[in-house]
């Protein structure tokens, strides 16, 4: 089932420039994700049966990046095969004219929440959000790896209004983290974020960057373990 929802960005969904900020568009993507899954009956808050969903790989793409404040329809689906430990949720975001403004995807594992192991993703679970099987990109993305040498090392600062309703720091929050940690003002179209491990609130965080043919590579440490890989291009 492709879910469809409009959002209708404000002024603070802007950046500096005028464009679409990137968090803006993580957000919506989410929130998207988040009532299809109110719309399946699988409601990530509330009464969601002991397990909740847990994004762990994020693959975004501008096309184009809107500078005006009008309207704009997400798109999102969910598929794979199950059962599983994973399965993939794409998103698209458009113009009221149909234009692809961006494309995104993210990778998706089911958590216990007693007892934080992972959960088998049944063919009943994913029945309820009738899957599909088109994809916004080609082919799987590569692993992402830490570099055995980074240019740069900073502290980054976390606040409790980065956390989520499970404590950790929340995905959209890690966008954040991007254009503090660079040593220069970098205008990317693409960005993929691989979670390791969850942060959480009082972690000693640490951002490592290093200049790559292609973008950026960064890497986060929370308490001297890494716990997230970026790139961007």
């Amino acid at each position: 089932m492709f879910f469809e929802e409009t959002f209708c960005p404000g002024l603070s969904d802007f950046d500096e420039s005028g464009r679409l900020s990137w968090r803006s568009v993580f957000e919506a993507f989410e929130n998207a994700g988040g009532h299809h899954s109110d719309a399946a009956r699988d409601s990530i808050i509330g009464e969601h049966k002991g397990a909740v969903w847990i994004i762990y790989d994020w693959r975004v793409k501008f096309i184009s990046r809107p500078r005006v404040s009008e309207p704009l329809l997400v798109t999102t689906w969910t598929g794979g095969k199950t059962p599983s430990s994973s399965v993939f949720r794409d998103f698209t975001l458009k113009t009221k004219t149909g234009e692809t403004a961006a494309l995104g995807e993210a990778r998706l594992c089911l958590s216990d929440l007693s007892s934080g192991r992972l959960s088998r993703i049944t063919q009943e679970l994913m029945t309820a959000y009738s899957p599909e099987q088109t994809r916004v990109f080609e082919g799987a993305p590569e692993k992402l790896r830490p570099l055995d040498l980074y240019d740069t090392e900073k502290p980054f600062i976390l606040r409790r209004a980065d956390l989520d309703f499970n404590g950790h720091v929340h995905n959209a929050a890690y966008v954040d983290i991007i254009p503090e940690a660079l040593p220069e003002k970098v205008d990317f179209s693409e960005a993929r974020i691989s979670y390791l491990r969850p942060v959480k609130y009082g972690d000693a965080v640490t951002v490592k960057t290093a200049k790559t043919p292609s973008g950026y590579a960064l890497c986060a440490c929370a308490n001297g373990v890494i716990s997230t890989l970026f790139e961007i291009k």
